[in-house]
């Protein structure tokens, strides 16, 4: 009777007798609506506050002079610049997106990365092949060949001043509070800055973004898509873009007649 679900998922049968009760079969597969508030298939992307929606990435297009919202793409498909970014399961190595590899298995180039929670490290100190191990909690030790990579949230650090040397995993510090050896490094959009310069003490201070004081002690690294140009973080100009030196372009371009080329 030309009844629909979502919009455009024809109803093709009601009121069907079930051992669990009634049911209705339709013509599709429902998926939820898109969060609000994210950027849509072909939306520029490029130092935006919004996100890409599910399912899709922000990536730069083959020519580098803009990045939209593409598709995430399939085990096996090529990825790059302008193709767009792999799915949940596999990473883009050599071009190629190629499948998660579990616990115990061999990784690397023209095999895959790691599922979550593992990471891809030597297995011994010959260092001729690499294997999925399991991430390492706070406290324990890493950087050696066959120990995993710190869980989300902290980092591998020495914690001996003189030899032997001594690596463990140090949780992560948040803005404001003191960084450097033996205090742990700050975590994801917060970098470690010397606070004058003795540089005896460092703070951990919250990347900047467009008209963000940087460069200096005491004050911020630019996030990504941002540049620290003249004291003070722009956004990074990509191909065609207007600049006025190489340091406002982004990297592998420079400013020739103030645009990005």
């Amino acid at each position: 009777n030309g009844v629909v679900v979502n919009g455009d998922v024809p109803v093709l049968q009601t009121d069907l007798s079930a051992s669990n009760g009634i049911i209705h079969v339709i013509g599709g597969v429902l998926l939820p609506p898109e969060p609000n508030g994210t950027l849509a298939v072909g939306q520029e992307c490029w130092a935006e506050s919004l996100e890409c929606g599910v399912g899709t990435t922000c990536e730069l297009n083959d020519n580098l002079s803009a990045a939209a919202c593409y598709p995430d793409l399939n085990v096996g498909a090529a990825c790059g610049p302008g193709l767009g970014d792999c799915g949940e399961s596999s990473d883009c190595l050599g071009g190629v997106c190629l499948p998660k590899q579990s616990e115990g298995s061999s990784c690397g180039e023209g095999i895959g990365l790691c599922v979550a929670g593992t990471g891809c490290v030597f297995a011994d100190d010959t260092e001729t092949s690499s294997i999925c191990v399991a991430e390492t909690v706070f406290g324990g030790f890493c950087g050696a060949p066959g120990q995993g990579p710190c869980k989300t949230g902290s980092q591998c650090l020495n914690a001996s001043p003189n030899p032997p040397f001594a690596f463990f995993c140090f949780t992560d510090e948040v803005v404001g509070d003191p960084c450097g050896p033996g205090k742990g490094l700050c975590g994801d959009g917060v970098s470690c800055i010397f606070d004058d310069a003795s540089e005896t003490t460092s703070t951990c201070i919250a990347d900047g973004t467009s008209g963000t004081a940087c460069g200096g002690f005491g004050q911020a690294v630019c996030a990504e898509d941002f540049t620290c140009v003249n004291g003070s973080c722009q956004e990074t100009s990509l191909f065609g873009g207007s600049c006025s030196s190489d340091g406002a372009c982004l990297e592998g371009l420079f400013c020739i007649g103030n645009t990005c080329q």
